[in-house]
């Protein structure tokens, strides 16, 4: 397993501006601290992470990637790649939590967007879930994780709406799947 920014890819599931943000949790305004930042120490954690979940040392890996966190609370990617080993332990709440923070990091960014409506919707909180993928759209509106992620849950909750049909026929031009072809007919589109 080769951890990435999302697990779209996988099929399970570079810093940008920051703004005035004290940490990935939003603690600005007055009084609040500034983290001390090891931007190169959490870098060389956050390798020596990968390499880890490469060599399947995946508990090496989480305590690096915490490590990782805790040189640089900036770091986006070891917050997203926690959240990833947090989701495939099963330990939705963790993992939903680190995905937010890294969306906080990377606002235009649709990729932990897309990882937190799969921990959502696997967590049993399919309009949470749905927000938070076209949350993803709204920032690149061809993100097929994120088309994929409102369809399905939608279609699993029974929550379809206007855009359910749209979107699979989007889905259908750029992934093409027997199975949207088949929800498509059967929502009469």
């Amino acid at each position: 397993m080769r951890l990435v920014y999302t697990l779209a890819a996988a099929g399970a599931m570079a810093l940008v501006g920051l703004g005035g943000c004290a940490g990935p949790g939003g603690g600005s305004g007055p009084g609040a601290e500034a983290p001390i930042r090891d931007v190169a120490a959490s870098a060389a954690l956050l390798k020596r992470a990968q390499e880890a979940v490469a060599q399947r040392e995946i508990e090496r890996a989480a305590e690096l990637l915490g490590r990782s966190i805790e040189a640089d609370p900036f770091n986006a990617k070891a917050l997203n790649n926690r959240g990833v080993l947090a989701m495939e332990a099963g330990d939705l709440p963790s993992a939903a939590r680190d995905f937010a923070a890294a969306a906080r990091l990377l606002p235009d960014d649709p990729r932990p967007r897309v990882n937190l409506g799969l921990a959502l919707a696997a967590g049993g909180q399919p309009e949470r879930a749905i927000e938070a993928f076209r949350e993803a759209l709204s920032r690149e509106a061809g993100h097929v994780g994120a088309m994929t992620g409102v369809v399905r849950t939608q279609l699993r909750w029974g929550l379809e709406d206007g855009e359910t049909a749209e979107l699979l026929r989007r889905l259908q031009r750029v992934a093409p799947d027997e199975r949207w072809a088949e929800q498509l007919e059967r929502l009469g589109g």
